[in-house]
């Protein structure tokens, strides 16, 4: 498995429990809205807070953040924040583009590879 889909599986899974998942903030930590992107700790996160903390959680992930945030731009219609945020958007939605990702992304990286 890739890096890149590695991250997008762990994210999936830090969001894959029934309400790990929330909008309009980067995460909740003890019923507190965290509006910065350090989630560690929380027990819900948003998608782009759950790919964030994956990638902050070590060395070797942590160059991972900005690739990993450019997948997910170009994955979806509009800004991940704002897709997330989308009021009819489900957690099962969110962790599904995430396991999709992990899919995808490494096929991707592969034919970009063989087209260089």
């Amino acid at each position: 498995m890739s890096d890149l889909a590695t991250v997008f599986t762990q994210a999936a899974a830090l969001l894959e429990p029934e309400g790990a998942w929330c909008q309009r903030v980067f995460g909740v930590r003890d019923g507190r809205a965290i509006r910065d992107d350090n989630t560690k700790g929380c027990q819900q996160r948003c998608l782009v807070g759950a790919v964030r903390e994956v990638c902050e959680s070590s060395k070797r992930t942590r160059k991972l953040r900005a690739p990993a945030e450019r997948a997910l731009a170009a994955a979806l219609p509009c800004a991940p924040m704002n897709w997330n945020d989308q009021p009819e958007r489900t957690q099962d939605e969110v962790v599904a583009v995430l396991y999709a990702l992990a899919v995808v992304t490494p096929v991707l990286l592969s034919e970009g590879a063989d087209n260089a």
